[in-house]
């Protein structure tokens, strides 16, 4: 998959060619998501081109919205990239959202980020906005690419009659729920994390503080190293360590793991009885 970052500078530069273009900003690249994904396959593959998905960063909110700006994230940027590779995705085209893009008349948007990029189909969900205070709705999308691209527009997406949604999961996460956002997701949250060298039963991880997290408890993990998956119980203190957020990861059995990064597969929460014990455990250690 190639990753393309555009920008007011360097989109002009850019050599034009047709494409289907998904557009969102896809954060946790939910089963909502991937309908609009794989609407967008469909017609690539009708039309022998490529599938490219426009995605923005950072999210619109931190610029638009400063008071409630979305910091963390489901799948920041590297970890979006993985998912939309697995789904078969071409080209992850990266728009950098400014002050300057905020501002952009909604057709201006159109002509320089679809039509003369090459977009000959466009594929975006029902509450997709673009341009200036959002005033470019799905609707408006159809008369600015007349003669240039097609629409698809792809209708709300529900599980156990909640729309899915980005805000929902972190929602989830901030009450620890982690255990039903596959229902949502289509996989179990996932986060990046660094550790120690391990040679016993216990060592303290470190997650990039640009993920969104679930809230401070004991909870039912997997660390994965690429050549196993090991079982783990993962205490989220709430804490931060140079921007990271700090998590102690207990073993089952002595590991032996050298110090890297490896990724984290969230399962469910501990119920209260075993959440106790770990803590008082943790807490115990430390006194020492």
């Amino acid at each position: 998959m190639e990753l393309v970052f555009l920008n007011s500078n360097n989109v002009n530069q850019k050599n034009p060619h047709d494409h289907v273009c998904v557009l969102g900003f896809f954060d946790g690249v939910h089963l909502g998501h991937q309908a609009l994904i794989n609407k967008g396959k469909q017609a690539a593959l009708q039309k022998m081109i490529p599938l490219r998905v426009m995605t923005f960063s950072p999210h619109p909110s931190v610029v638009v919205n400063s008071d409630k700006a979305i910091t963390t994230l489901l799948t920041p940027l590297r970890e979006k990239a993985k998912c939309m590779e697995m789904l078969g995705v071409d080209e992850l085209a990266v728009v950098s959202f400014t002050k300057e893009t905020a501002a952009m008349d909604p057709e201006l948007f159109v002509k320089t980020y679809l039509r003369q990029l090459g977009c000959v189909h466009a594929v975006i969900g029902f509450d997709f906005a673009y341009g200036k205070r959002g005033a470019g709705k799905a609707n408006l999308l159809k008369k600015h690419g007349q003669g240039f691209f097609d629409v698809s527009i792809i209708s709300e997406q529900t599980h156990k009659r909640q729309k899915i949604g980005s805000t929902e999961i972190r929602r989830k996460l901030d009450q620890g729920d982690v255990e039903s956002i596959p229902g949502m997701l289509g996989r179990s949250f996932m986060s990046e994390v660094s550790v120690l060298d391990v040679f016993d039963k216990r060592t303290t991880g470190f997650v990039p503080g640009e993920y969104h997290m679930p809230c401070p408890g004991v909870y039912e993990v997997v660390l994965q190293t690429g050549r196993t998956a090991i079982d783990a119980t993962c205490y989220v203190t709430g804490e931060t360590e140079n921007g990271e957020q700090t998590v102690e990861l207990l073993f089952n059995r002595k590991v032996s793991l050298q110090k890297g990064c490896f990724r984290l597969e969230w399962l469910a929460r501990c119920d209260v009885a075993e959440a106790e014990e770990v803590v008082w455990n943790h807490e115990r250690i430390y006194a020492y």
